[in-house]
C-alpha cells in the first residue's frame, strides 16, 4: 500500500451496547481514529435511530470526533432501500444526520431484486443529495450480491457519467463475501472478480465460517487459525490503493477484542507496506509506476526519457491497456495538465528530438490492427525529430532575435531569459505559451514593432510549433510543397489542389470536393507510409492526422448545409458525405474491413439510387445501420478502456477533476465519429419519413401491462414476479430463458423476429418490440418504475403510462393455460441398436425433430416439392441411459442429483446442473455409433451434429435453441459432439424450461440427429404463418449470408433479410435487408469464423430479379410443407446454388 493512503481503522454502534454512545466513547478512549454509526432500531426499544440524538448530542459526537482525529461515517438503517420510493425520507433524515456529526461517509446495501439498471436509476438523486452535501457514497454487498452485479453496477455508473469514483464507491464487506453463493468460504475470489474500475472506498470487517452472517470479530474465527486469508486481503488492498476506513462490525465481550483486532491488522498493513513499496517500483501497479517516475522526472525532457527507457526495455512488453495509460499521460502534458519544470540541467532540443525518435520508432514495431487507434493519439504529443531538430544546435533563430538591435531592450531581455536561454536549456511545452503569448503582444493593433522583427519572430514560432507537432494543416501541407523534391508530382498536384479547393469551399458542392481531394490525399498518404521510416514517416503521420482532424470540420459543415434543408435531403451528396467518412475511418486504422465492406455498399447503392424506390431504401437504411454500429463501436471501446484509467492517472497525478471528467467526452466530439452519427441520424430521418418506416420493430403483438424495469440481462433478473413486469434492455443474448411474470419485452438493439428468444416470447404470448429510436428509448428509461401499458398491433405501437395498480404477474398456471400445456410424448427406449437408418426414426425412438427430418427427406423425393435434404441417422432414446447403467458409480450420483434437482436453492440448483453434465460428458459412446457414422458419411465430410430431445419441436412447446446443435464435425470427432449434445438436457436455460413448464425432469430424454453438413450460400427461417399480421397466405422468411447462428442466436447486431412472400400471387415484399456487420462460417479445424460481409456482392441485395425468384419459390416450398404436415411450420434450411436444402422443421408458435 502506498504510504501515501491513510487506512483508519474504527468499530460501529451496535444495539446491544448498554447506551447509544458507549462504542463510540470506546472509540474516542482507545484510540479507534474512525467510528461508524448503524441506526439498528428494534421493536424492543433496543438500538437507536436519528431521532433518538438530540442536537445537542450531534454537537458532542461531531466536536469530538474532531479533537480526536476520528473520521465519522453512517450506515444507512436496513429498511433503506433506493428501489422503494418511501426509503427516499429516510436518506434525506441520514443525509442531515451525517452533516450534523461531520460524517463524510454514508453506507448503502446493492439491491439486486430489479436489476442493476432500475437500481443505479434509483440511486441518481440520492448520489446528487450526497454531492450536494460532500459526503461519499458506499454501497456495501451483501450476502447474495455478487462480484460480477458491482462489476456491472459501476460499469453502468462510469458509462452513464452520473458521478466519479471519488464520490461512489464499494463497501467491501469480507464476511457478507465470504457468504456469497458464488464465492463460499472463500472471500479472496469475491475480491479478484471485482473488475478494477470497482473503486473500493469502505471496509467492513467481520468473520463467519460460511454458515450464517455471525459477524465475529476478526481473529476469533477461522483467521484466528490460520491469518493467510487476512494477509491476502491485506495485500489485495495494496494493489488497490485502498485508502479510507476499515470498520470492525461487531461489540464483543469483551470490547478488547477490537483491540486485538486492530492491532494485529495494523501490524499486517505495515508489514504489507513494507514488501509492496518496491513492487510498485518495479511496475506491477502500472498507474504508480506512473506516478512514482512523473515525480522523479520534473521536466519534459525527463518525462520523455522516462517513456524512452520504458520503451526501449526488452524486458517489458506493453499491453493494451498500458499504451492507453502512455497516451492518457502523455496528453495530460501536452495540454498542460500536468506541470513541467526546469530540472536544473542543460539540455538543448535534439535531445528530446532523439528521444521522440526512439519512442516512435519502438511504437510503430509493436502497432496492430487493435491498437493503432491508440497508439495514434500517442503520436501527436511526441517533439518533431526531424534534421532540422535532432542537429547539435536546433531553434538557433531565436537567439538572433534575442540580439536584434531594432527592439527594446526590456524585450530583448524578456525574449532570451523566457525563451532563448529556456528553450537551449530544458525545453517543454510551456515555451510554446510563452512563444504564443509573445507573438499576440507584439502584434497587437499599434504595437509599433518593426516589421522586420515581426516576420523573423512569426517565422521562429512556426519552427516552434513545427518542433512541438503543433503545425496547423495548412503550414504542413505548405512545408511539404516547399520540400517538393522528398515528394511525387502526384500528391505535390493534390496538396495544391485540396488547399486551393479548402480556400474557397462554401457550397455544398465545393465542401464535397474538398472532402473527396482531402480523403485522395489521405490514401495516397497511407500507401507511402507503408515504405517510409524515421522523420519522413513521422511527418506524413501528423500530416495525414492533420488531415483526419480537418475531416471533423468539413463534415461539420456539410451537415450544417443538409440541416439548413430541414425535411429535404440532397441524398447524392449527404450519401458521397458519408461514404467519405467512413472511408476516413478506414485510413485512419478503424474496424478497417468491416469500413471496406461499408464503402463498397455505399457505392453501389449510390449508383441509381431513387429515394422514391423503397426497396432501395431500406436497403441503404441497412447499410447505414452498420455505420451507426460502427460509430457505437468507436464510443463503446472509448468508454470501456479509457474513463476508470483516466481517473486513476489523472487522480494520482493531481489533475484537476474537470479535466478528469471531460476528458472521454472530449475524444468522442472532436473525433470523425460524433459528426459520422449526426449524419446517420438525418439520413435515416429521411428514410424512415420517405419510406414510412416506423421506429419499433413489432415482434410479438398484443395487449398487456406491468411496471417498467431495466435489466443488462434476462438472466439478471431473479423472477418469477408476482406482479407484472415489462422489460427495458439495450440488447439480448438470444438464448435466454424469460422468467415468469415479465408480460412484455422492449429492447433497444436489433433482432430477428424469428430468433430462439423471439419464438420462446411468442409461444408465451408476450408482447416483445425493438425501439430503433435512441430519444425515445431514452424517454422509456426516464420512467422506469412506472406501469405502463403496451397495445401493439402490426399496424400501430401504442406505449401508455398508467397510475392505476399493478397487475398480477403471468402465473405459472395461467402461462401454463395460455399454452395449452405442454404434453410430453411417450417414448420407446432403444438398448438393441445405437444408430438408425433416418428412414427408421419414428418421434417415440428419436424425437420430433429427427422424425420431421425423416419426413421431409421423403417429402423431397415427390416430383414438385422444391426441396433437397441432407443424408443422416440418428442416436436413438436410451442409448444414452445404456452408457449411463455400464457406469454404475456415475448412474448412482446421476439419479441422485435428478430426483432432488427441483428441490433446490438457487445455487445448488445450477451446480447440480454443472455435475449432470460433467457426469455424462465422462459416458462412453458405444463403438458402433463411431463405426456407424465413420461408413456412413466420408472422413473428410463435415457433419451438423443436432439434438432431438423428447421435449422440443412439439406442438404446444417448441424448446427453441433449448438444446445444443453443434456444426463443423468431423466423422472421428463424433463421440465427444454426441456426449456435448446428451449433456445439453442439463444445461441452464433446458432445466429452468422445464421446471417452469412442471415437466418432471427424469422424463426428459435426448436423441442425436447427425446429418451431412451443407455449406450454404444462404441459411434462412420461414414461418408458414406471417407470425406478426397472423396472415395464413403470407410466408415470412429471414435469411442470413452463411451459417444460421445469426438468425437463431440474436447475438449477432444487425438484423436478416426479412421478405414476405404471398402465396396465391407468388408476389414477394422485402421488409429488411440484412445488415449482420458478419457471417459465420465453418473453419478449416472444426470450429465457426467470422467473416465481414459486403453486401454489394450479395444476389439478395444487388438482384431484385433475384430476390424474387427465390422468394417465390421459398414461398412455394413452405406451403407444400405445411400442407404436408398439416399445419403451420417453423422451418430451416438454406441455399446453395440456387438448390433448397431443407433441414429441419417443426410445428409454428404462436399461431391463432
Amino acid at each position: 500500500m502506498s504510504r501515501k493512503m491513510r487506512i483508519r481503522i474504527g468499530n460501529q454502534s451496535a444495539f446491544s451496547s448498554s447506551t447509544v454512545i458507549q462504542p463510540f466513547e470506546y472509540a474516542v478512549t482507545e484510540g479507534f481514529d474512525a467510528f461508524e454509526w448503524f441506526p439498528d432500531k428494534r421493536e424492543s426499544g433496543a438500538g437507536w435511530a436519528e431521532s433518538d440524538i438530540s442536537k445537542e448530542q450531534r454537537a458532542f459526537i461531531k466536536k469530538t470526533a474532531l479533537a480526536h482525529d476520528i473520521c465519522l461515517s453512517v450506515h444507512a438503517p436496513w429498511q433503506a432501500n433506493p428501489l422503494r420510493p418511501e426509503s427516499r425520507d429516510i436518506f434525506l433524515k441520514y443525509i442531515e444526520f451525517a452533516q450534523d456529526i461531520g460524517a463524510s461517509l454514508i453506507n448503502i446495501h446493492l439491491y439486486t431484486d430489479e436489476g442493476i439498471a432500475s437500481y443505479v436509476h434509483a440511486i441518481v438523486p440520492l448520489i446528487k443529495d450526497l454531492t450536494k452535501a460532500g459526503i461519499k457514497l458506499s454501497i456495501e454487498n451483501t450476502p447474495i450480491t455478487r462480484p460480477q452485479d458491482f462489476n456491472e453496477l459501476f460499469r453502468q455508473l462510469l458509462v452513464l457519467n452520473l458521478t466519479d469514483t471519488a464520490h461512489v464507491g464499494m463497501c467491501l464487506d469480507l464476511g457478507h463475501a465470504n457468504l456469497c453463493e458464488a464465492t463460499l468460504n472463500d472471500y479472496l475470489k469475491f475480491i479478484d472478480l471485482l473488475d478494477s474500475r470497482v473503486p473500493i472506498i469502505h471496509i467492513h470487517l467481520h468473520e463467519n465460517y460460511g454458515d450464517n452472517d455471525s459477524h465475529l470479530p476478526l481473529f476469533t474465527g477461522p483467521a484466528g487459525k490460520n491469518d493467510s486469508g487476512i494477509k491476502g486481503f491485506i495485500e489485495r488492498m495494496g494493489r488497490r490503493n485502498f485508502s479510507g476506513c476499515v470498520i470492525l462490525e461487531q461489540w464483543p465481550e469483551p470490547p478488547g477484542l477490537l483491540n486485538d483486532a486492530r492491532n494485529r491488522l495494523l501490524k499486517m498493513i505495515s508489514t504489507e507496506r513494507r514488501a509492496v513499496e518496491p513492487e510498485m517500483a518495479h511496475g506491477n501497479d502500472f498507474v504508480n509506476m506512473i506516478a512514482k517516475a512523473d515525480r522523479k522526472c520534473r521536466s519534459w525532457r525527463e518525462k520523455l526519457g522516462w517513456i524512452d527507457r520504458l520503451l526501449s526495455d526488452d524486458t517489458f512488453e506493453l499491453d493494451t491497456e498500458q499504451l492507453i495509460y502512455l497516451a492518457i499521460y502523455l496528453s495530460f502534458i501536452g495540454k498542460g495538465e500536468i506541470p513541467c519544470a526546469e530540472d536544473g540541467r542543460h539540455f538543448r532540443p535534439s535531445h528530446h528530438a532523439r528521444m521522440s525518435h526512439h519512442i516512435q520508432d519502438r511504437l510503430s514495431g509493436i502497432t496492430t490492427p487493435e491498437n493503432v487507434f491508440i497508439i495514434r493519439k500517442i503520436y501527436p504529443w511526441l517533439p518533431s525529430f526531424t534534421s532540422s531538430f535532432t542537429r547539435k544546435e536546433p531553434l538557433t533563430r531565436i537567439r538572433d532575435i534575442a540580439h536584434r538591435n531594432d527592439i527594446p531592450s526590456e524585450l530583448k531581455k524578456e525574449i532570451k531569459n523566457t525563451l532563448q536561454n529556456k528553450l537551449h536549456r530544458c525545453a517543454g511545452p510551456e515555451d510554446l505559451a510563452t512563444s504564443a503569448a509573445l507573438l499576440k503582444r507584439i502584434t497587437a493593433p499599434n504595437a509599433g514593432y518593426s516589421p522586420d522583427f515581426v516576420k523573423e519572430f512569426r517565422e521562429f514560432h512556426r519552427e516552434l510549433k513545427e518542433f512541438f507537432n503543433a503545425s496547423s494543416l495548412e503550414e504542413q501541407l505548405e512545408t511539404m510543397l516547399r520540400e517538393s523534391s522528398v515528394h511525387n508530382s502526384h500528391i505535390l498536384e493534390l496538396v495544391h489542389k485540396f488547399l486551393e479547393a479548402k480556400e474557397k469551399a462554401h457550397t455544398t458542392d465545393e465542401l464535397v470536393t474538398s472532402f473527396e481531394l482531402l480523403t485522395m490525399l489521405r490514401s495516397q498518404f497511407t500507401e507511402k507510409l507503408k515504405g517510409k521510416t524515421g522523420s519522413r514517416r513521422q511527418k506524413l503521420q501528423m500530416t495525414d492526422i492533420g488531415l483526419e482532424d480537418f475531416s471533423f470540420v468539413l463534415l461539420s459543415q456539410l451537415i450544417n448545409l443538409f440541416d439548413a434543408l430541414e425535411k429535404e435531403i440532397n441524398w447524392l451528396p449527404a450519401l458521397r458525405c458519408l461514404e467519405l467518412a467512413i472511408e476516413n475511418l478506414r485510413l485512419s486504422g478503424f474496424d478497417t474491413k468491416e469500413c471496406q465492406a461499408m464503402e463498397s455498399e455505399l457505392k453501389a447503392w449510390i449508383r441509381g439510387f431513387r429515394p422514391q424506390d423503397r426497396e432501395q431504401l431500406i436497403r441503404l437504411k441497412a447499410t447505414i445501420d452498420r455505420c451507426r454500429r460502427l460509430a457505437e463501436v468507436y464510443c463503446n471501446r472509448i468508454l470501456a478502456l479509457f474513463p476508470e484509467k483516466v481517473e486513476r492517472l489523472g487522480q494520482s497525478l493531481g489533475v484537476d477533476r474537470h479535466k478528469i471528467k471531460i476528458f472521454c467526452e472530449v475524444d468522442i466530439r472532436s473525433h470523425l465519429v460524433f459528426q459520422v452519427s449526426k449524419l446517420i441520424a438525418l439520413l435515416l430521418k429521411g428514410i424512415r419519413r420517405l419510406a414510412s418506416l416506423p421506429p419499433w420493430d413489432v415482434i410479438v403483438p398484443g395487449k398487456t401491462s406491468g411496471r417498467l424495469v431495466e435489466t443488462a440481462c434476462l438472466d439478471d433478473l431473479p423472477g418469477p414476479f408476482d406482479k407484472a413486469i415489462v422489460v427495458l434492455m439495450e440488447k439480448v443474448e438470444g438464448d435466454e430463458e424469460i422468467p415468469a411474470g415479465i408480460v412484455g419485452l422492449i429492447v433497444a438493439h436489433e433482432t430477428p423476429l424469428l430468433s430462439h428468444l423471439a419464438v420462446r416470447a411468442r409461444q408465451g404470448e408476450i408482447v416483445f418490440i425493438v425501439c430503433e429510436d435512441a430519444d425515445r428509448y431514452s424517454e422509456l428509461k426516464n420512467s422506469l418504475g412506472k406501469q405502463i401499458v403496451l397495445d401493439i398491433s402490426a399496424e400501430e405501437v401504442n406505449l401508455e403510462f398508467s397510475s392505476s395498480p399493478e397487475q398480477e404477474g403471468i402465473t405459472e398456471r395461467k402461462r401454463k393455460v395460455l399454452q395449452k400445456q405442454a404434453q410430453v410424448p411417450d417414448l420407446l427406449l432403444c438398448s438393441d441398436r445405437k444408430l438408425l437408418p433416418l428412414d427408421q426414426v419414428r418421434p417415440a425412438t428419436g424425437g420430433s425433430k429427427a422424425d420431421a427430418s425423416r419426413r421431409l427427406e421423403e417429402l423431397s423425393q415427390i416430383e414438385g416439392a422444391g426441396f433437397v435434404t441432407s443424408p443422416g441417422v440418428v442416436v436413438p432414446f436410451g442409448v444414452m441411459q445404456e452408457s449411463l447403467n455400464k457406469a454404475s458409480v456415475l448412474e448412482q450420483e446421476y439419479r441422485i442429483l435428478v430426483s432432488r434437482l427441483n428441490e433446490l436453492p438457487q445455487s445448488d440448483f445450477f451446480e447440480a446442473l454443472r455435475k449432470l453434465q460433467s457426469i455424462i460428458r465422462q459416458l462412453d459412446v458405444p463403438d458402433e455409433i463411431i463405426s456407424g457414422v465413420m461408413e456412413k458419411f466420408v472422413r473428410d465430410e463435415r457433419l451438423m451434429v443436432r439434438s432431438s430431445a423428447n421435449c422440443e419441436d412439439l406442438e404446444g412447446l417448441s424448446g427453441a435453441g433449448l438444446y445444443d446443435s453443434l456444426a463443423n464435425v468431423s466423422p472421428p470427432e463424433i463421440a465427444q459432439a454426441v456426449k456435448k449434445v446428451w449433456s445439453s438436457l442439463w444445461t441452464r436455460r433446458a432445466a429452468l424450461s422445464r421446471k417452469k413448464l412442471d415437466i418432471p425432469h427424469d422424463r426428459a430424454y435426448m436423441a442425436v440427429l447427425i446429418q451431412q453438413m451443407v455449406v450454404p450460400e444462404i441459411s434462412f427461417v420461414m414461418h408458414t404463418v406471417n407470425p406478426v399480421v397472423q396472415h395464413q397466405d403470407e410466408v415470412y422468411v429471414e435469411l442470413a449470408v452463411g451459417l444460421g447462428e445469426a438468425l437463431t442466436s440474436g447475438k449477432i447486431p444487425g438484423v436478416p433479410y426479412r421478405m414476405v412472400c404471398n402465396t396465391h400471387t407468388g408476389s414477394v415484399c422485402m421488409l429488411a435487408f440484412a445488415s449482420f456487420s458478419y457471417a459465420i462460417w465453418p473453419g478449416p479445424s472444426g470450429n465457426l469464423i467470422q467473416k465481414t460481409v459486403d453486401y454489394s456482392r450479395i444476389g439478395l441485395s444487388k438482384d431484385k430479379v433475384f430476390r424474387n425468384r427465390m422468394g417465390g419459390h421459398l414461398g412455394a416450398v413452405g406451403r407444400f410443407v405445411e400442407d404436408s404436415f398439416g399445419m403451420p411450420q417453423d422451418i430451416e434450411g438454406l441455399v446453395l446454388k440456387d438448390k433448397i436444402y431443407l433441414v429441419q422443421s417443426r410445428p409454428q408458435q404462436g399461431v391463432f
